[in-house]
Formats: C-alpha cells, sequence, structure tokens
C-alpha cells in the first residue's frame, strides 16, 4: 500500500503521478475520486499539482534568488521574494480541490432536480394508486352485500320449497 505524498496516510486506492510516480489520496489530489475515474486512459498521464508547476516535493528546477523585498516586514523578520512566492503556491495547492468540489456541487444540484422531479412522478402515481384501491374496496363492499342477499333469498327458496 502506497503513502500519500502530502498527508502522509495510506491509500489504498489514489491518484498516481505519471512523473514523479507519487500516491496521493483523492481529497489531497485535488480531484474527486468519481472525476478521476471519468479520466478513464488520461489518469495515466495524471500529475499532481508540484509536478504540474515543475517542481519535485519541494525542490523547484529554477529556484528564485534569495533577493529581499522591499518593506515587507513581518515583525522583527523581513519576507523574501522565494518564500513569498512559496507561500502564495502553497495557497495554490490547497485551493486546487475547490474545482473538484465545484464540479461535485453541480452534479449533486442535477442529481437532487432528477430526484426531485422522480419525487413529484412517485407521489402522482401513489395517489392514483390510492384512489383505485378505494374504488376497488368500494366495489368488494358492494358485492359483500349482494351475497348476503343471495345467501337469505337462497334461504328464502328453501324454506318454500319445503312448504311446497
Amino acid at each position: 500500500m502506497a503513502i500519500c505524498m502530502k498527508c502522509k496516510e495510506q491509500v489504498a486506492d489514489g491518484a498516481d503521478c505519471c512523473l514523479c510516480k507519487s500516491s496521493f489520496r483523492f481529497h489531497c489530489a485535488g480531484i474527486s475520486e468519481a472525476g478521476y475515474r471519468r479520466q478513464g486512459d488520461r489518469r495515466l498521464t495524471w500529475r499532481c499539482s508540484r509536478c504540474k508547476q515543475g517542481q519535485v516535493h519541494g525542490k523547484s528546477p529554477t529556484q528564485a534568488p534569495d533577493v529581499k523585498s522591499s518593506g515587507v516586514v513581518e515583525g522583527d523578520q523581513e519576507i523574501t521574494l522565494a518564500q513569498l512566492m512559496k507561500e502564495i503556491k502553497d495557497i495554490s495547492v490547497k485551493l486546487n480541490p475547490l474545482d473538484a468540489i465545484e464540479a461535485d456541487i453541480k452534479l449533486l444540484k442535477e442529481n437532487m432536480a432528477q430526484l426531485q422531479k422522480a419525487n413529484v412522478q412517485t407521489s402522482n402515481t401513489v395517489q392514483e394508486l390510492s384512489k383505485k384501491i378505494l374504488n376497488i374496496e368500494s366495489r368488494v363492499s358492494i358485492v359483500e352485500k349482494q351475497k348476503e342477499k343471495i345467501v337469505s333469498l337462497h334461504q328464502k327458496v328453501e324454506s318454500l320449497e319445503t312448504q311446497i
């Protein structure tokens, strides 16, 4: 079983980067499981966010020079351009799952609309069946009353036959 490159948890089923060969849990990779599965053969060319940005997990092939930014001070420390760029990239990586979440929400909305439509159809069908059942119950009641009359008439006929 592989270990997720981002959260360091075990990955039973996840996305595998074709470049760095790292494994990721779907959530950590910023892709939904359904979205990943829909890619079909394109999964073989899926790249993690770091490889897409040209980094090899923590090491950029072209490191920015350690240039001091003018006037950006945090506490007693001046923030370098490289640190700022790293923070921006980290935020970008954290925001990657939002696209997959947005697609999942759209899919959920579509599914909800279909369920509501099916619910209305089912409700209409249940109402129709209820009316039919009431009609059948009414007819059965009439038949039962007729049966009682027939039994009573049959007894009268037998009584008359014995008198004759």
